[in-house]
């Protein structure tokens, strides 16, 4: 049987903390492990993961959620991860579908499910792709980030593959790892069941949106760029999209 092992980036989240690892101990399918991977906290966050009974990580000090989870990964035992944010919250039935997929198609690197938004942030992410079915999205991916942090499960194997997530990053920084695996012809597959809560914060929801949108455009730059002296007709097409994308952004 597959076995999972499910990682939290923690940074100063001992408010909500106790409802993320709460709602993964009561999933339905049970994970193997939980590994809480504190990034220089202030709080007390890493004493009260450890009175939660998850395995509770440092990076030493603040190095971003990228850094968080590929220390967390590094660490982790299990065939497949499935990632939470420490401020986020699963419903009872979230791993018995993403896993579920992942079981029912071992072609496919990534699977995931579809949120609703809460805070400051309402209604529930869209229904990009077709339910069921194992498929290439780096065209869809590189106009769209399909993929929700937070409600996502991705094999070991394939993480490691490609180098994790990006350390540099600080915002998009999954955006940028979604496309580098689709780059890779890795497939995804997804459930249009809504298995996860996304939690908005009123404080931070404008610059945090803008703060994604500079991300999602040095993530699709980098692609250009990597892709252009090797096969500028591809590039040609990925410039096309990523222009519609700009234009897209800029009407709404």
């Amino acid at each position: 049987m597959t076995t999972v092992s499910v990682v939290i980036p923690s940074y100063n989240s001992a408010r909500h903390l106790a409802q993320a690892v709460t709602s993964v101990r009561a999933q339905r399918r049970s994970v193997d492990e939980i590994i809480v991977v504190d990034d220089g906290s202030q709080d007390d966050s890493p004493r009260l993961a450890a009175s939660l009974g998850a395995t509770c990580l440092s990076t030493g000090r603040n190095g971003g959620p990228s850094r968080a989870r590929n220390v967390g990964v590094q660490s982790a035992r299990g065939d497949v991860i499935a990632f939470l944010d420490a401020d986020d919250w699963w419903d009872p039935g979230h791993t018995e579908a993403v896993i579920g997929l992942l079981d029912r198609f071992p072609q496919a690197g990534v699977a995931f499910a579809r949120i609703r938004r809460c805070g400051s942030w309402t209604g529930e992410s869209d229904r990009f792709i077709p339910e069921g079915q194992p498929l290439d999205v780096f065209w869809i991916s590189l106009r769209d980030n399909i993929v929700p942090q937070m409600a996502v499960a991705v094999r070991r194997d394939v993480l490691l593959a490609a180098g994790g997530y990006d350390e540099s990053m600080r915002f998009a920084e999954d955006y940028d790892l979604w496309l580098r695996l689709a780059r890779r012809h890795v497939l995804f597959v997804c459930t249009h069941e809504v298995t996860a809560n996304y939690r908005g914060h009123d404080e931070q929801a404008s610059e945090q949106r803008l703060n994604l949108i500079r991300g999602a455009y040095e993530s699709r730059s980098r692609l250009f760029h990597s892709i252009e002296a090797e096969d500028p007709a591809t590039a040609d097409r990925v410039g096309e999209v990523m222009r519609a994308s700009w234009e897209r952004l800029l009407s709404n």
